[in-house]
């Protein structure tokens, strides 16, 4: 098995990859021995060196993003010691939720019958459709897995849920949400 890098390690090979560039760069510039031509070669073979070793780089970091993304996945929805089938039933429970509000209903009647694994399911099913609302207080794991995604650009934040919910912190601090009518 080959070990992925991590993103960090890629960023920096990717830091490393702009100075060395940048490095060379000066080198040929403050070279006397070098004519107009020769410079202009010798950048032109930087830089397309550069540029391959960056595009290399770049697929590696997507790869690594992945690699992560998936290891945060899997912590955040393993199974735990319930059998497969029975989380496939359950999880095909709340996949057949209609909407939001149905997956919400089914969510209150998990907390309300302390059914972990169906509260678990409701999670990953709001997970895979978006539902972000409905995950504010799902356990550490999933708020990693999303907190990660967002920073890495992975899944694109909801505005309107962004929107909704500063509106409704700014209501329960009694903000003024309108201006006042002149």
């Amino acid at each position: 098995m080959v070990d992925t890098p991590t993103v960090e390690q890629v960023d920096r090979r990717i830091a490393e990859n702009r100075a060395k560039h940048d490095g060379d760069l000066a080198a040929i510039e403050s070279d006397q021995h070098l004519s107009p031509e020769g410079r202009a070669i010798k950048e032109a073979e930087v830089k397309n060196a550069a540029r391959e070793t960056h595009e290399q780089l770049k697929s590696a970091r997507t790869a690594a993003a992945k690699h992560e993304q998936d290891r945060y996945y899997a912590r955040a929805f393993q199974r735990g010691v319930a059998s497969i089938d029975s989380y496939r039933g359950v999880y095909s429970m709340a996949a057949a939720a209609p909407d939001e509000k149905a997956l919400a209903k089914l969510k209150a009647q998990a907390v309300n019958t302390n059914d972990s694994m169906l509260l678990k399911a409701v999670y990953h099913a709001a997970y895979d459709r978006n539902y972000v609302s409905l995950l504010n207080d799902a356990p550490a794991e999933v708020q990693n897995l999303l907190e990660y995604e967002y920073e890495n650009f992975l899944r694109k934040a909801n505005d309107s849920l962004r929107r909704k919910r500063q509106l409704n912190e700014r209501l329960a601090l009694g903000v003024r949400t309108t201006a006042p009518a002149r």
